[in-house]
């Protein structure tokens, strides 16, 4: 099999095993390209063309509905989504994109003759094409049916960047750590930038020193915004990979880091070490974590639909299963809970979620304060010499937004409340 051809089959098994059977990008790509001979070159065209076939899904569905007389199967649905991603939107050279795409077809028995004509004419039609927009009524339902919180102007900024690559955010140990960084970059905050140069992680400046960790802006803003957690016992209940808990680190928190999941230990543990931090990590559920001693502040992350991190992780709209929303606003009420249990007097919980889904984030609110008296709401602090970054706290005092722009630059949507324990 001629190697290009083998490359874009490829892609078109891990687009069916994500929509399938609802797992996401890295698990499939790992299960489908491992013990196989790809080059790295062939490995970032098989990132790309997936990612972004995920990404720019429903603008290729519109345009496929304008080709196509009758609903396509699964198989062959996927096969044009790759190809027109591949034709349009990366702009690689249409005899190679058709003839691959024919033969994959070919090998695949999905209607190679319709596959071919149906190419053809996108292809000669793609300048109109790459034109094509989208409304909130062509996302998937459940995601519109639980985004009624958002207004016309962050609906109107979502559906014109949910589709974009995401850009790089790094944290610094520092201020003079960000002040020798050499790469271009755009700062966010005396201790943060953007990183507007595409390259690998492990190869920007100071990697291996380990004076910097990836995190979004949006993510480490809450504590960023919570200078009074400074010198306290913290525990960081959902932690992996670890950006906040490094944050708190940073700033002389004494930080206990617990997570349900090894794996996500492991990561940690990795990050740790290349950061030359040290500081207590337990692996159980958080639910039934039994601790010795009450901490002063308690870092809830909570597992969520992750819907703000749609650019990095476009299978969430892609893939067939529907997120367990129920299920999740169940967990994150416990966790809540929990918190509450294992806090002195006096001492913060600060609640996050990557999602600004009304029923994982304000909905949250009105019934921890009503089921817990003792506590009261907390507003983040506002910085006087940061305007830009007090826009992203609303009037209530606490982080509510969807993906958007910052700086001209890309960021998650996010959710963060802080509530302070009264006696």
């Amino acid at each position: 099999m001629k190697k290009s051809v083998q490359i874009r089959l490829i892609i078109l098994e891990i687009l069916i095993e994500i929509y399938k059977k609802g797992i996401n990008f890295e698990n499939s790509y790992e299960n489908l390209t491992k013990n196989k001979n790809i080059s790295n070159s062939d490995r970032a065209l098989i990132n790309n063309v997936c990612l972004n076939s995920m990404r720019l899904q429903f603008h290729i569905n519109k345009i496929l509905s304008s080709f196509l007389k009758k609903e396509s199967k699964l198989n062959q649905r996927i096969l044009l989504l790759s190809a027109v991603t591949q034709l349009i939107y990366l702009n690689f050279k249409e005899y190679a994109v058709i003839y691959d795409s024919v033969e994959v077809a070919k090998k695949t028995n999905i209607f190679p003759g319709l596959i071919n004509a149906v190419l053809k004419k996108i292809a000669s039609n793609k300048k109109k094409l790459i034109n094509t927009s989208i409304k909130l009524n062509d996302l998937p339902r459940w995601f519109v049916k639980n985004s009624t919180n958002l207004d016309k102007n962050d609906i109107n900024i979502f559906l014109h960047t949910f589709y974009k690559e995401p850009n790089l955010h790094l944290v610094f140990k520092n201020e003079s750590f960000l002040n020798i960084f050499s790469d271009k970059h755009v700062t966010t905050t005396e201790k943060s930038t953007f990183v507007t140069k595409t390259k690998k992680i492990n190869e920007l400046p100071n990697y291996k020193k380990g004076e910097w960790w990836v995190q979004d802006l949006s993510s480490m803003l809450p504590l960023y915004l919570s200078p009074e957690i400074s010198g306290k016992t913290i525990l960081d209940l959902c932690s992996a990979p670890g950006g906040k808990s490094f944050q708190a680190i940073s700033i002389g928190g004494i930080v206990h880091a617990n997570d349900i999941n090894k794996k996500n230990i492991d990561i940690l543990k990795s990050n740790l070490k290349r950061l030359r931090y040290k500081i207590k990590i337990s692996n159980e559920n958080a639910l039934d974590i039994n601790v010795s001693k009450k901490y002063e502040v308690i870092l809830i992350d909570a597992p969520c639909t992750a819907v703000g991190t749609i650019r990095r992780n476009p299978e969430i709209f892609f893939k067939k299963t529907l997120p367990k929303i129920n299920l999740l606003t169940t967990l994150q009420r416990g966790l809540l809970k929990k918190a509450s249990s294992l806090l002195k007097s006096n001492g913060i919980i600060i609640y996050m979620v990557c999602s600004f889904l009304y029923e994982e984030t304000e909905a949250h609110i009105d019934y921890f304060l009503k089921q817990n008296k003792e506590f009261s709401l907390c507003k983040f602090q506002k910085l006087k010499n940061q305007k830009k970054i007090q826009s992203l706290i609303n009037n209530k005092g606490y982080i509510l937004h969807a993906p958007k722009t910052y700086k001209d630059l890309l960021i998650d949507g996010f959710f963060a409340v802080k509530f302070k324990k009264n006696v």
